[in-house]
């Protein structure tokens, strides 16, 4: 299984002030299956939610990622 978790929208916030930032962003965590890299495999492969940008969503992410990991709802 391959995951990613990333910021949604994508972009890059290091020099974007707090309060500047957007206020709909969410983390957006993706699992699919192997091989390839996220943007070489196709959209219908990867599953995905989204979680608040905050620690406790971090958390959350992180559980679920490992949860379609214990389901294999990552496989072909």
């Amino acid at each position: 299984m391959r995951y990613r978790l990333a910021r949604e929208p994508l972009e890059n916030v290091v020099f974007i002030p707090v309060d500047q930032r957007d206020p709909s962003a969410r983390l957006k965590a993706t699992v699919w299956p192997e091989p390839y890299s996220y943007h070489d495999t196709e959209e219908e492969k990867k599953v995905s939610e989204l979680f608040e940008i905050t620690e406790e969503g971090f958390e959350e992410a992180v559980r679920w990622i490992n949860e379609q990991y214990d389901i294999g709802n990552y496989s072909e």
